[in-house]
């Protein structure tokens, strides 16, 4: 679901992280001085299909979604008759309901979930739901005995339960497919495949990307110390590992290489205007002792400023130096983007923030540093 990969740290420990974090965190090396015997570049054989499926729902709207899109709800499929590969198929064990906003009580913003058949008069048994827990909501709100039935009831606060997750300022979603959020009826472009497949399969489906196989003669310290997750560079280009094969005898090896174009780090994270707090990852790459964590903004301080493992900083920031003036409509209601921040004039520019991570090797005397950057708005 979430495109996790395993690897054992030690004897019973494993760790387990999304697979565009796992290869973030391999080192980039570079083989200028290795013997290299052959080169062979060959096309890929690429998945002729692609498919990201839930369990198929019974619940009365989700069917009244697929008549309509003509697909299941929260799922993608694509087809490319073209390639001859196999087919890519993620299926999960969960029903993917598709909530609907209440429209009995429109003082409440809240949204209902329907288990009927379609007659609308017949439960249904369930497949098992994922849901994301949000923190608790304050509100303060009526449902007003004269809609319906006699009930007056006042919520001073409530437990979201649904399919959406606010984190670091951002909708994400459970669904693979891009969906519309049920309490802003606005579109969630931070689903499950976007945030944890798309680099991986846009990388593979690149039409410069070739399979290479390279056979060299390796030192034997480099066989011992190569992870899988390490980006090797070889004649200016630069690779991930899909197969390795390698006799600690004579030191020769075998390299199958997927071309890799994808960014080592993410260059910006958005956040909200105001004093502000975002958790940001600090991966420390392999034949990496520790990572040190600054920036030459003002009014920003870290949780912690060195990491020797991978893990969280939270960074928190002043209010934006830069007027904020939000864009209005006619009734004085401020407008919001699709990902819920304030649409703002065109004078008002964004606070850029320089976060500069300082990596130091274990076996290189020279530091090297990488920047990524918060977006302020």
């Amino acid at each position: 679901m979430f495109n996790l990969t395993c690897y054992a740290t030690g004897l019973d420990k494993f760790q387990i992280e999304p697979l565009d974090e796992w290869y973030s965190k391999g080192a980039v090396i570079k083989l200028n001085d290795i013997d290299v015997t052959s080169i062979d570049i060959e096309r890929h054989k690429l998945y002729k299909s692609i498919s990201f499926d839930y369990e198929k729902s019974e619940s009365y709207y989700n069917k009244e979604f697929a008549k309509v899109n003509n697909r299941e709800f929260g799922c993608v499929k694509q087809s490319f008759p073209d390639y001859d590969g196999e087919e890519y198929k993620v299926n999960v064990p969960f029903e993917n309901i598709n909530f609907v906003r209440e429209t009995a009580y429109p003082n409440c913003p809240t949204v209902a979930i329907l288990f009927a058949d379609e007659n609308d008069d017949k439960p249904y048994k369930n497949k098992p739901i994922f849901l994301y827990k949000s923190n608790a909501k304050v509100t303060d709100f009526w449902i007003d005995a004269t809609v319906t039935t006699p009930l007056s009831v006042n919520i001073t606060n409530y437990i979201e339960m649904g399919n959406t997750k606010i984190y670091n300022n951002a909708v994400y979603s459970n669904h693979f497919s891009q969906e519309t959020n049920p309490f802003t009826l606005n579109t969630i472009n931070n689903s499950l495949y976007a945030t944890y497949y798309e680099g991986y399969l846009s990388n593979l489906f690149n039409q410069k990307n070739r399979l290479t196989t390279v056979k060299a003669y390796f030192p034997i310290s480099l066989i011992t110390s190569l992870k899988l997750n390490d980006r090797l560079i070889i004649r200016d280009k630069r690779y991930i590992i899909n197969e390795l094969k390698a006799n600690l005898t004579t030191g020769e090896v075998t390299l199958v290489l997927i071309n890799d174009f994808r960014k080592v780090l993410n260059t910006s994270v958005p956040v909200q205007t105001g004093t502000s707090t975002v958790d940001l990852p600090i991966l420390v790459p392999n034949e990496v002792s520790s990572v040190a964590v600054a920036t030459t903004s003002s009014g920003v301080t870290f949780s912690s400023a060195s990491f020797t493992t991978s893990g969280l900083v939270t960074v928190t920031m002043g209010a934006s130096p830069t007027e904020f003036i939000a864009i209005t409509s006619e009734a004085g209601v401020e407008i919001v983007s699709e990902e819920l921040f304030n649409i703002t004039y065109e004078g008002a520019a964004p606070r850029q923030i320089d976060i500069n991570l300082t990596s130091t090797y274990i076996n290189e005397a020279t530091p090297t540093i990488e920047t990524t950057y918060i977006t302020q708005l």
